[in-house]
């Protein structure tokens, strides 16, 4: 049965979520950030007293992610949670849970206004091939101001911390970050490079100063997801030793 998970869930969601780690790096990233039912609603699927599957409503973005490896579920996983009035600016996952989330929102009449395909490149330790970073580090609180002008964020939502930054005569010219962090894994996006700066390698600079940064912490494999017409960038990471081993889908919906 599906029902409302509760801070008194917080073992079961952890356990699941660390058994399928990959997948689940944006709901460990919630729980290092504290209380993460400040942040998030989650809803978990029981069979005979053992979490078989998690849904998360981050609030901050509305996003909405499902997670099973019983796709027979998906339908209930994604329906009933959304009984309770969810207002859904956004579905990101992995393309085999984010498509049949997207198809079963649609007979709910909540269908997307754009759908982004994107692959899924993974870097394992002993595959990377960082380069020299150049003056690249990572970011500070009073960086936030030019990262979210880089960005193109509000300053709230910009945690300097998990930004890596390369500057070029004190011009913030690429930055990187980590969207989601668990005992093996980091999850890399927000890569910008500044646009009267691109093709000089900056942003391959400041993605190896994050791996290495990483894996000197601990993890052994890195991720990030880049746009199927993106070829450019596909062949940046390539050099770093990344290979594409998935899909992702990032569905947006109409802002309440």
């Amino acid at each position: 049965m599906i029902q409302k998970l509760t801070a008194a869930h917080t073992d079961q969601i952890l356990a699941y979520a660390k058994v399928h780690e990959r997948e689940n790096l944006f709901v460990l990233g919630n729980f290092e950030l504290g209380n993460p039912f400040d942040r998030a609603d989650f809803w978990g699927y029981f069979q005979e007293e053992k979490l078989i599957a998690l849904v998360t409503y981050f609030r901050t973005h509305k996003n909405f992610v499902v997670h099973t490896e019983d796709l027979d579920l998906l339908e209930c996983l994604v329906k009933e949670p959304v009984k309770t009035g969810l207002e859904i600016e956004c579905v990101a996952a992995f393309e085999r849970f984010a498509r049949p989330t997207v198809d079963f929102l649609k007979e709910l009449n909540i269908k997307p206004e754009q759908e982004h395909e994107s692959f899924v490149f993974q870097l394992k330790k002993e595959d990377f091939q960082g380069i020299e970073c150049g003056d690249a580090r990572p970011g500070t609180i009073a960086d936030i101001s030019v990262i979210a002008d880089l960005g193109q964020v509000e300053a709230s939502r910009v945690t300097p911390e998990r930004e890596f930054l390369l500057f070029q005569e004190d011009q913030l010219v690429a930055k990187a970050n980590i969207h989601g962090l668990s005992d093996h894994f980091f999850q890399i996006g927000g890569v910008i490079t500044h646009e009267d700066h691109r093709r000089k390698g900056y942003g391959q600079k400041v993605v190896s100063k994050l791996c290495q940064h990483y894996f000197d912490q601990g993890q052994q494999e890195g991720l990030l997801f880049v746009l199927h017409d993106n070829v450019p960038a596909q062949k940046l990471y390539k050099k770093l030793g990344f290979l594409q081993t998935d899909n992702f889908l990032i569905a947006n919906y109409a802002k309440n």
